[in-house]
This record gives structure tokens, sequence and C-alpha cells, in this order.
């Protein structure tokens, strides 16, 4: 197991404007370190068009925090400082009873 780049995840929350609107937000929930394993380049089909996308695999100590994590919140690679590299997390794998991570799958759209 080698923990070896720190990330930082967000959930996603609206919050009201003083004009009666909402504002999208991203507020941190939690940063901790995790085994980041880029896996390579993909295709990600969205309302624009196919766009390329990098793929990966990032593995994070099973606790409370961790369990907590969802599929709508993102996933920024801090290992070199904030803001950090934005992941969209594609999916979470169960962790197996026993093991010391659970394994997230996360992509992220390249610059064209």
């Amino acid at each position: 197991m080698g923990l070896n780049a720190r990330f930082a995840f967000d959930a996603p929350s609206s919050v009201e404007t003083p004009e009666g609107g909402t504002k999208n937000d991203w507020p941190e929930q939690l940063e901790c370190w995790g085994d980041f394993r880029l896996k390579g380049a993909g295709d990600n089909e969205s309302a624009g068009g196919v766009h390329p996308s990098m793929q990966s695999r990032l593995g994070v100590r099973v606790a409370a925090q961790t369990l907590a994590i969802a599929t709508n919140w993102r996933a920024r690679d801090v290992s070199k400082g904030a803001p950090g590299v934005v992941w969209n997390i594609t999916a979470i794998e169960p962790p197996v009873p026993g093991a010391a991570l659970m394994w997230l799958r996360l992509t992220t759209k390249t610059a064209a």
C-alpha cells in the first residue's frame, strides 16, 4: 500500500444568495492520502461532444469519513498544492471486509 498522493474531496452544495436565488458551491469535506494509480486515456461523451479524458483509480483508507464519499462528489489532487487537479468520481468499489483501502474510479477531461 503506497499512499503517494494527497487528495481533497468536495461535495456539491446549493447556497441561497441575498437576491433570493441559489449558487452552486463545492465545500471541502475531507483531505487524505491515497494510493493514486493513473490508468490511461479514454473518451467521455457530454452535450458538447466527445472529449478526451484521463482515467485512474484511487485507494483511500477505509474510515467513517471516506465511507461517506459519493459519486456526486469530486476529488482534487492537492499533492502539489491547492486548488489541485479536479477529478470526477465515476464509481466507488465497496471495500472488502477487513481491507485497509477502498477504491474510487476517477476521470477528468484533458485539455483539447
